[in-house]
């Protein structure tokens, strides 16, 4: 956990200044990607926080020019980093579920302070929360199961199937997409946290559920179709409401949500041939899940950044009007 260090420094800096406190966050993800790949190059972890380090990089220099929200919004935004950060890092439940909690509070706030409406952060919050509850009764029955609340091999697959679920909330997954809380929640943050929470945030549910994929030995093959089925539903619904939303950053959102999707078609292959024993169809279903988040990420949080640019161009030719 000592690579979460740095990120304990931007929080302070960005009540400071803002800007400082943007910067403080590229060197420190800049630090993380670097003794990571250095120190811990095989580890799941490890592709993960490659992925996440370069969108908070490009992410947080972005900033630097973009936030005109006062002194807010810089501390609230490293803190969702350090709490991403500490799921990464983590080697236990309890650093992990600390982590998930970091991550969604401070998101929590910033949906609430930039609209001031009841609905957007309080429906992100409750579907935070459900999730949360879900992880929490997860790592329970796995820490009773082993004893330990370090990751360790789970004979059940209860713990795997709950987390599941928690996961696919987090991710706005089909049936939760129903509701179109994701879209909510990121059409309303500022551009740069979008960023964060469409490209970071919602990618520690595939992280997690592999994790969990990696730490149970038997997954039943039911479950393991089940996931690719809800994720094909999700690809093709998330889509259909991208084609008829009016608001670039829903449009945006719910190409998260159909992304996501894809990702768990492959996470249930994963789950599937491992199982059976498919090494082959195992590492192809991997690497397409680890390739397919590495584009989706790049290009999400690209794409919020652009909506927080033509955002601003609006404003300043409205004024000029």
């Amino acid at each position: 956990m000592y690579l979460v260090l740095p990120f304990l420094i931007p929080p302070v800096l960005s009540i400071l200044n803002r800007k400082l406190g943007y910067l403080s966050i590229t060197l420190a993800s800049l630090y993380l990607l670097i003794f990571s790949l250095y120190e811990y190059p095989y580890e799941l972890s490890t592709l993960f926080i490659t992925i996440s380090s370069i969108v908070w990089i490009l992410t947080s220099i972005f900033s630097t020019k973009y936030d005109d929200y006062g002194n807010w919004l810089s501390p609230l935004y490293s803190v969702t980093i350090l709490g991403i950060t500490i799921i990464l890092e983590s080697s236990n439940y309890i650093e992990f579920l600390a982590g998930w909690e970091i991550m969604t509070i401070p998101a929590y706030v910033a949906i609430g302070l930039i609209r001031k409406e009841y609905r957007p952060p309080y429906t992100f919050m409750a579907f935070g929360e459900l999730s949360t509850a879900l992880l929490l009764a997860s790592f329970i029955i796995a820490s009773v199961n082993t004893n330990t609340t370090s990751f360790t091999q789970l004979t059940s697959p209860l713990p795997l199937i709950l987390a599941t679920i928690g996961f696919m909330i987090k991710m706005g997954i089909l049936p939760f997409m129903v509701s179109e809380w994701l879209p909510i929640a990121h059409g309303t943050a500022p551009s740069n946290l979008s960023s964060v929470l469409s490209a970071t945030m919602t990618l520690m549910g595939i992280y997690g559920i592999l994790k969990m994929s990696d730490l149970t030995q038997n997954i039943p093959i039911a479950f393991s179709l089940l996931v690719s089925i809800i994720g094909a539903f999700s690809v093709f619904f998330g889509s259909l409401y991208a084609y008829v939303n009016e608001n670039t950053k829903g449009i945006l959102a719910f190409s998260t949500i159909e992304n996501n999707g894809a990702m768990l078609v492959s996470i249930g292959l994963f789950m599937f041939a491992k199982q059976l024993g498919i090494t082959s169809i195992e590492n192809i279903a991997f690497y397409t899940i680890i390739i397919y988040s590495f584009a989706h990420s790049i290009a999400k949080g690209g794409l919020f950044m652009s909506t927080g640019v033509q955002e601003a161009q609006a404003i300043s030719f409205s004024k000029k009007v």
